[in-house]
Parts: structure tokens; C-alpha cells; sequence
């Protein structure tokens, strides 16, 4: 522990928490620096509506120092346009920032961002309370080790301290809650063992052994203490922690929210998680329920049956691929049936499964897309989303994508090319049916909070439980998993098919429609059970009850204004835009329609799906009448060859049945930045239709000002920036 300064300083900690939220990377920082005696002040900041407000915060503390979470691309436009505002605000005092994408590209950050004064490398516990005790002293503050300046990276990061693995993060008051229940975000290791190649964590682990050689320690010494790999808290550590929050605060659903939990072999694996149990029954923490997430490979049926005996109700796994061609291709053991497994043993024992799919990657092909659709087609009773890959700097995966000579894009993000023509289409496709079928909190994220909601109060013995409940769920889950896999299937042969760019973008939109219909009707459904549990716990609507709904982040996303008439077409839409899809959860009330209540029919086979693609261009003219296609004399996607056209038009015009989405100020508004052809940044808008005030608006376009996003004069969006579009 650091030495309690005498004459502690107000520190800033600017970031991304919501309502019901608590992120721990800040808090973890704030406890650091309040046991050195200094005064940490929590600053949210999730976009444009807040920016004003943290900025105003951070100059009525008048604090020598601020800090800034850059975790990732989308956190980064808001904290860029903060030190904007606050430069223009003549605040004078240092501004620092950390995270991993801030560690990765931190020399672009200073180049590009003169407002910002340093860079925090990984932990950043020490380096921060370093910062902060020289300024104290009223000494300079940019000679501690771990802090790049414009100078260079300084003296290397104190990486052999363990310190801040055994800190425990100054927690919210209230508690963020579920269905009534206390919830809290726990951390019972640092770091992975595993070396993905497109993995952004790992690529700060391999910075990590850097900082350990450049201060002259031995390789044997660095992997001894965890450097650049795996440092664990003991059971009885992790145990203590949680008796406390389940004592003191009445915390009963515990989310570990660790990269890899577990190491080793099975065998080691079961038996710490068997020792957790074990000491959370000495802490008197009884009848808990706890989500993780792990390493498939790890689960063997010893290792399912601590975690159903410990009580974990959901698991993550990071399969990535169902194929050996796609695991191959990123990287991992090429074994698909250990993934297999390991959803069938949790399963088995109740547990809630989730993961991810990256359906396109680098070596993506045709063939291997439609071998991983054969695989999630025969799936039952897990969850799983299907993504593109994406691209992270500093990885082994984005040093060869630079060298192929295939990246576009910079420090926010990076967009690959795929090889193959028909992948490049199917991705352009992908990301379409994602925007305007799904939108940003689709029915498959719903189910699982829903799904999360159900296994908990399983577990807890909830008066709100109910087995018919989780039966129809699951029912619904399998026919969600099949309308996107149905869905998907059509993309394919859509992009296979070799005919001109205006018939498959009406072939597209086609399937976007009937996709879009047949994921409001399973929405129903879900929510059908989620009030059904929210009335039984006898609480109101609202979004905290849905956990992932809860932490999602506004984050910005990119659209395109090829032309002024296009551009101005697009912007006279309806007062609700599709994104609204987003906003569900303060929707139905008691009288919601149950599932057996109506009459339409959910699409349960391939050709449900697709029977709206085949002769879509005879039927083009009735789907179009469906979306509000715009009137003659408009921009349409085949006068400015973009794909994006057709894709903001039904954006704009369409409506959610399902989710009354309301806009309630603050946070919650989700925003987006608009691009001319060449990817030049030329407005930013919210997605209410509020316009953003002209001093944010110019701190926002300043600190994308050395942006450009060339991916977007084509037919693609980004991935990694997709909430909503315009």
C-alpha cells in the first residue's frame, strides 16, 4: 500500500458509468487514491448530453489532476472531446489517461491530442497515486514510472507490483440491483494466460513483459510473478470480498469479470473453484449466484460440477468458432468439439450459455461461413451472437493485416479487407441486418438477461420463479437462434449470387424487412416472461432489471453523407428512429400480449426467412411500401452507389412495435458522427433529433479532426461503431 500523503489533492476520474453500473476500472483507481490520502471524484461522462456537465464538474473541483478512461475506441471520442472542453474552459491543470487502448496507442494519442498531457500504461493504481503525490509536492508529475510523455515512455512501469490485484474497489451506494437483488462486479484475477493473436488484453500483456525487460528483469523472474500472463487472488481473498459486500450490502448475484478465470488443467481448475466454496461457507455467504467466464477447454464434467455447486448460473465461454478451419484461422486449438462440450455440460447442469462467433476473420472463406452456419444451426439451448472480427492495434493478427497491406482505418478503429469478394459482401450484409433488423440490443441480448434473470431467481429460490417460465424461454431462444441462422443462410447465397449491386441491395433489403418482423415477434415472447418475473418480484419496469441492457454504452457510431440532398433525405425521418429498439425495457406494462394472445405466426425455417428474398425484385415495390421508401427524386443507394442509402432510409422510417422507446435525456441518447464521401467528419448529431449545442458540437469535431475513415466512402460501416445510423 502506498504512504498516506499529508496534503492530499483532488483527483478527477473521468468515464463511462450509467445508472445501475459501476465500473471498476475507475473505482479501482479511486480506492488507490483514497488510501493515499487523496480525494477521488467519480465524473460520468456517456456522451455529448454529459459533456457539459463533466466538464463543468471537473473546474469546480479545481483539481491539479485529471484522468481519463480510454478503454476502448468508443470511450475515447467522448474523453477526447472532454479535454476539448476543458482546454477551451482554460483548465490548466495535467490531464492523464489510461486503459488498454489508451496503453496501445498512446504515442498517437499525444501526437494527435495535444490537450492531453500523459499516458497511464497498464495498472494504473501506482503510477496514478505517483502522479498524484509529486503534484501535492507541487513537483512535476511527468517522471513517474509508468507515464509516457511527449518525451518518450519514461521509466518502465512498476509491472512486478502486485498491489493493485488485492485492492478492493470503492463500491456504489446503492448497490446496483436485478429483480431487487444487490448485484456487484468482482475481479479475482488480472491478466490470461492464453496468447490469441487477435486478442487487444493480450497484445497490453506482451507491452507488460516489455516493461519488465527494459527494467532489467529476467524472463523466468517476470513469469514466476504473473507478468504478461495470469496473477490470481487466493479463494479465501476472493471469498472475503464477497462476504463482505454479501453482509454489508446484501449482495447475492456476484459477476466475476475476469478474462480467464480459471489456468492449468481441469483438475486445478475444479479444485479452486471447490476452495472458493469452501471459504465463502466460513465467510457465511450462503445461497449466492454467481456469472463468470472461461476457457472452454477448461470445462471438464469436474470442473462443471464445482461451478453448478458453487452456484454459477451464467458462463461465457470464448469459443469463437464452432469449425476447425475458423478456430485454425484465429489462432486457438483447432478442436471444435471441446467447445461442444462444454456448452453440453453446462448445460446439462443448468447453467446459462453464451458466445461469441467471428464469422469473419482474415482467412475467412465462403466455404467456412457456411460450415460454421451448419454448426450454430444445430445448437440447442445456448446463446450465441455471430460477429465480425475485430481489429485491435498492436495485435499479432493487426501487425500482419499492416504488413498485408489490408487495414484501413486508424486510432478509433481498424477496418480489414477480405480477400474474397463474397466475404466482403457478406460482411457488408452482416453489419446491415445487425443495424436495421436488430439493432444494437437485439432479441438475442434480451433473452439472455432474461435467461440470466430466470437462472438467478432459480438459484435464489425467488418467489418470482416460475420452471414454465424458463420452458417457454428456452423455446423461444431455439426460434431466435433460427430465424438469425435462416437469415444468415440467405445473406450468403445473396452474396454468392453474381448480379448487379441495386438487385441485391433490393434482395437485401428485403430479407432486412422479414428479419426484422420475425425478431419483433419472438421480442414479444421474452418480454411476455420478463414481466411475468417482474410482476412476481413485485418490481416496476425498468432497465436495471436487464444486466447487459443496463451496462450497454451509448457509445457513437458512423454515417455517411455522400451528398447534401442525400444527407438532407435521410434527416426527415420520423421522430422515433429504428435504434429506439434499444430503449426497450420501459416498455410493456401489465396488459403486455402474451405469446398465445396473438396470432402471428414466428418464422421457424430456412425459407420462412427467405421466401421474402426469392422474387424479391417482382415484390420490391409492396416491401418498399412496408419501409416508406422515399419519395422520386431523392438520393437513393443506386445514384450514389452506396449500399448505406437504402440502409438509412429504412433506419429512419421504420418503427419499433415492441419497445415504445422513449427518449429520456441524459445519458441514454445515443449519438452519431457524419461522414462525408472521402471519410472526412462533418456533423454530430443525436439520434432524438435534439441538436447537439455548437460548443460540444465543436469539441466533438475537434477531436475528431485528425480522423478520417476511408471505409466509409465504400459500402461498409464499421463494426466496432454501430449503435445506431442515420
Amino acid at each position: 500500500m502506498a504512504p498516506r500523503s499529508s496534503h492530499g489533492i483532488d483527483v478527477a476520474l473521468v468515464g463511462r458509468e450509467r445508472p445501475g453500473d459501476e465500473n471498476l476500472a475507475l473505482r479501482y483507481l479511486a480506492a488507490a487514491l483514497d488510501e493515499a490520502g487523496h480525494r477521488a471524484h467519480l465524473v460520468p461522462l456517456c456522451g455529448p448530453d454529459d459533456l457539459a456537465a463533466a466538464g463543468d464538474a471537473v473546474r469546480r473541483l479545481d483539481t491539479p489532476l485529471v484522468g481519463l478512461s480510454i478503454s476502448d475506441g468508443n470511450v475515447a471520442l467522448d474523453a477526447l472531446a472532454l479535454v476539448r472542453w476543458l482546454r477551451h474552459g482554460d483548465y490548466r491543470g495535467h490531464v492523464t489517461c489510461g486503459g488498454p487502448l489508451a496503453t496501445l496507442v498512446r504515442h498517437d494519442i499525444l501526437l494527435r491530442h495535444p490537450g492531453i498531457d500523459s499516458v497511464v500504461r497498464h495498472d494504473g493504481e501506482v503510477p496514478l497515486v505517483g502522479m498524484a503525490d509529486r503534484l501535492a509536492a507541487g513537483l512535476p508529475c511527468d517522471d513517474v514510472a509508468g507515464v509516457t510523455t511527449r518525451r518518450g515512455d519514461g521509466k518502465p512501469a512498476p509491472v512486478l507490483d502486485a498491489s493493485p490485484l488485492h485492492r478492493r474497489p470503492r463500491r456504489a451506494h446503492p448497490m446496483p440491483r436485478i429483480l431487487g437483488v444487490p448485484v456487484a462486479r468482482l475481479l479475482a484475477s488480472r491478466g490470461c494466460p492464453a496468447r490469441c493473436p487477435y486478442c487487444a488484453a493480450a497484445a497490453v500483456r506482451r507491452e507488460a513483459l516489455g516493461e519488465g525487460f527494459r527494467a532489467g528483469v529476467a524472463q523466468e523472474t517476470l513469469d514466476r510473478r504473473g507478468v504478461g500472463g495470469l496473477r490470481r487472488r487466493s479463494p479465501a481473498e476472493v471469498a472475503a470480498e464477497a462476504g463482505e459486500l454479501f453482509h454489508r450490502h446484501g449482495v447475492r448475484l456476484f459477476q466475476l469479470l475476469d478474462d480467464n478465470l480459471l489456468s492449468g488443467d481441469r483438475r486445478a481448475g475444479a479444485a479452486w473453484l471447490d476452495d472458493l466454496r469452501r471459504e465463502l461457507a466460513r465467510e457465511g455467504v450462503e445461497n449466492a449466484a454467481w456469472c463468470l467466464q472461461l476457457d472452454p477447454a477448461l470445462v471438464g464434467d469436474e470442473t462443471a460440477a464445482a461451478l453448478a455447486d458453487l452456484g454459477v448460473v451464467k458462463v461465457l465461454l470464448g469459443v469463437e468458432s464452432l469449425t476447425s478451419r475458423g478456430l485454425a484461422a484465429l489462432g486457438r486449438e483447432p478442436d471444435p468439439g471441446t467447445n461442444l462440450a462444454a456448452m453440453r455440460r453446462l448445460r446439462e447442469r443448468g447453467i446459462v450459455t453464451l458466445f461469441n462467433t467471428m464469422i469473419v476473420h482474415p482467412g475467412a472463406v465462403p466455404a467456412g461461413i457456411a460450415a460454421e452456419l451448419d454448426a450454430l444451426e444445430t445448437l440447442e439451448g445456448v446463446h450465441f451472437d455471430v460477429l465480425p472480427m475485430a481489429v485491435h492495434p498492436g495485435t499479432p493478427m493487426w501487425r500482419d493485416l499492416c504488413e498485408d497491406g489490408r487495414l484501413s482505418g486508424g486510432m478509433l478503429a481498424w477496418r480489414f479487407e477480405p480477400r474474397d469478394p463474397v466475404v466482403a459482401r457478406f460482411r457488408s450484409a452482416l453489419v446491415r441486418l445487425r443495424l436495421e433488423a436488430s439493432g444494437r440490443y437485439d432479441a438475442g441480448l434480451f433473452a439472455q438477461d432474461v435467461a440470466l434473470n430466470l437462472a438467478m431467481a432459480r438459484r435464489l429460490r425467488l418467489p418470482a420463479y416460475d420452471p414454465r417460465l424458463e420452458r417457454e424461454l428456452a423455446g423461444t431462444v431455439d426460434r431466435i437462434n433460427g430465424i438469425r441462422v435462416s437469415a444468415l443462410r440467405a445473406a450468403l447465397e445473396l452474396a454468392e449470387t453474381e448480379t448487379d449491386a441495386a438487385r441485391r441491395g433490393r434482395r437485401l433489403a428485403a430479407l432486412i424487412v422479414s428479419l426484422r418482423r420475425a425478431l419483433d415477434l419472438t421480442w414479444r415472447r421474452i418480454d411476455h416472461v420478463q414481466s411475468a418475473l417482474e410482476r412476481a418480484a413485485r418490481t416496476p419496469r425498468r432497465r436495471e432489471n436487464l444486466l447487459i441492457r443496463s451496462v450497454l454504452a451509448a457509445g457513437f457510431v458512423i454515417s455517411a453523407a455522400p451528398q447534401v440532398a442525400c444527407f438532407q433525405s435521410h434527416t426527415s425521418g420520423t421522430d422515433a428512429p429504428a435504434e429506439g429498439r434499444d430503449g426497450v425495457v420501459d416498455a410493456p406494462d401489465d396488459d403486455a400480449v402474451a405469446p398465445e394472445e396473438t396470432d402471428d405466426r414466428v418464422p421457424d425455417t430456412r425459407e420462412d426467412v427467405a421466401d421474402s428474398v426469392d422474387g424479391a425484385d417482382d415484390g420490391v415495390a409492396d416491401l418498399s411500401a412496408d419501409v416508406d421508401a422515399p419519395p422520386d427524386g431523392t438520393c437513393t443507394a443506386e445514384e450514389t452507389g452506396l449500399d448505406r442509402a437504402a440502409a438509412v432510409t429504412a433506419m429512419e422510417t421504420s418503427s419499433c412495435p415492441r419497445c415504445d422507446w422513449s427518449v429520456d435525456g441524459g445519458s441514454d441518447v445515443p449519438y452519431g458522427i457524419v461522414l462525408d464521401a472521402e471519410g472526412r467528419v462533418v456533423d454530430v448529431r443525436l439520434a432524438d433529433g435534439r441538436p447537439v449545442p455548437e460548443d460540444v458540437r465543436r469539441c466533438y469535431l475537434e477531436a475528431l479532426a485528425g480522423e478520417t475513415f476511408p471505409c466509409l466512402a465504400g459500402d461498409e460501416i464499421w463494426q466496432e461503431c454501430w449503435v445506431i445510423m442515420f
